[in-house]
């Protein structure tokens, strides 16, 4: 009976860190719910229907031009006062490959390029950001700045967003080429892609990102 007691109390302690955003960086290369579920613990965030107001931001101009350093901030335009602590993103093109790369700021400490996760390699080199800290971090905050190299067309940034409170959410922003005529695959221009049920949580997963 001890020994049970012990282990009850044991697995207790441990509840917050399986729920908690990981403090080394998030435990899957993937932004997709189904991911969270099968590759982390039995406990997990409310995950909400979209991205709860989170949106990446350009500190310049809302499209992108290939070869040229675009800047982004995570802001929540919702709630000023929202802080995050895990962030997973990375960008794709419209045939869904992941392009471009992460160059890291020196004085930003929060973020680390994902290099994998687990025994998944987190594939182009550089093309994956995530957090360093479960650290709160405030709506705003600039978080990288992102390279597409020798491509062209609207790319989508896939994103997790992890907050105080034990949730998270799962996005996808599309932004434009500068001078191409808009496209919107799979969500809108420089802004979040739908969020179905006005952002109200829709169920309970595991997540640790």
């Amino acid at each position: 009976m001890r020994l049970l007691l012990a282990f009850a109390l044991l697995l207790l302690c441990s509840l917050p860190a399986i729920v908690l955003a990981r403090p080394n960086g998030s435990g899957t290369c993937f932004a997709l719910a189904t991911d969270l579920m099968r590759n982390m613990g039995p406990l997990g965030f409310t995950l909400f229907g979209g991205s709860n107001g989170w949106t990446l931001q350009p500190s310049g101009a809302a499209t992108y031009t290939p070869g040229q350093p675009f800047r982004l901030n995570l802001v929540n335009v919702a709630n000023a006062q929202a802080q995050w602590r895990g962030l997973l993103a990375y960008a794709v093109d419209s045939n869904g490959a992941r392009v471009g790369t992460w160059t890291l700021d020196t004085a930003n400490t929060n973020l680390r390029i994902l290099e994998s996760a687990g025994n998944v390699q987190c594939l182009p080199a550089a093309s994956t950001l995530t957090h360093t800290s479960r650290a709160d971090k405030p709506s705003g905050a600039q978080i990288s700045t992102w390279t597409g190299q020798g491509i062209s067309g609207p790319i989508t940034f896939n994103v997790i967003v992890t907050e105080t409170g034990l949730k998270a959410a799962i996005f996808s922003q599309t932004f434009q080429q500068q001078g191409a005529p808009v496209q919107t695959p799979g969500g809108n221009s420089g802004q979040p892609a739908t969020t179905p049920q006005g952002g109200q949580p829709v169920t309970r997963v595991a997540a640790r990102t």
